[in-house]
Parts: C-alpha cells; sequence; structure tokens
C-alpha cells in the first residue's frame, strides 16, 4: 500500500506540471492526445490483468487473542 500511496502522490504532484508544460508548448489538442492516451494504455492494462487480480480476504485465525 505504501508504493501505491506514493505513486498517487507523485501524479498529484508532477501530473499537473506535466500536463501545463505539455499545453503550453504543444496547445490543447496534444494535451488531450496524450491525456487520451494515458487513459487508453491504462484501461487496456487493467483489461489484461483483470483475471489475475485476487480480491483481498482477512485470514481472522491469525488474530492475537483479547486478553479481557
Amino acid at each position: 500500500m505504501g508504493w501505491l500511496t506514493s505513486a498517487g502522490s507523485l501524479a498529484r504532484t508532477l501530473g499537473p506540471v506535466f500536463v501545463s508544460q505539455v499545453y503550453d508548448a504543444y496547445g490543447p489538442r496534444v494535451t488531450f492526445v496524450t491525456m487520451l492516451a494515458i487513459i487508453v494504455v491504462t484501461i487496456v492494462v487493467v483489461i489484461v490483468v483483470f483475471r489475475r487480480l485476487v480480491p483481498y480476504r482477512r485470514d481472522l485465525s491469525l488474530r492475537v487473542p483479547d486478553n479481557t
């Protein structure tokens, strides 16, 4: 979970900088096409690995007994 939190924080920090630089240098069309490409790649990756995703299950047998 630490890696996911770090990646999300990095994306929220560097994302606007990246988008504003692309927008300033190339205009809105290239910016929107770049964002569309990133979204399409993300969707394709999720579709490819979807069957390998495993839902989280909590193992209650490893629980520390309550001494109250």
